[in-house]
């Protein structure tokens, strides 16, 4: 094996994750095998952190809804709304009114992504 190329797979400490056929190794197979999951697990971690967020969001203490259109049945969508972190006083069933529009709204949207 290529003396610089022993080198760099050691300090990237995959050497001993060589795949070997015979007496030959697969660099290439291997180091772009490695590659593709690093971008999986990156995008794995983005997906993750879109879904705290999306979480956090529909947690909030209030969501009202203060006018809407062409929810669930049209490629058009508008959403007019107030969100509080902390709202003590809010009313259950307007803050689950709230979730359910904007989950209608977020479906929508990725319908019409879909769709193009």
């Amino acid at each position: 094996m290529d003396k610089d190329l022993e080198i760099a797979l050691k300090e990237t400490e995959f050497m001993d994750g060589l795949i070997i056929e015979g007496n030959h190794f697969k660099v290439t197979q291997f180091l772009s095998l490695r590659e593709h999951l690093l971008d999986s697990i990156d995008r794995c971690k983005k997906y993750s952190q879109d879904a705290k967020r999306w979480r956090a969001l529909l947690s909030s203490q209030r969501i009202r809804i203060m006018g809407s259109a062409g929810i669930g049945s049209s490629k058009y969508q508008h959403v007019g709304l107030e969100i509080w972190s902390a709202f003590l006083d809010a009313p259950p069933d307007e803050s689950e009114h709230g979730q359910t529009v904007l989950t209608e709204y977020a479906d929508m949207i990725i319908k019409a992504n879909l769709e193009g």
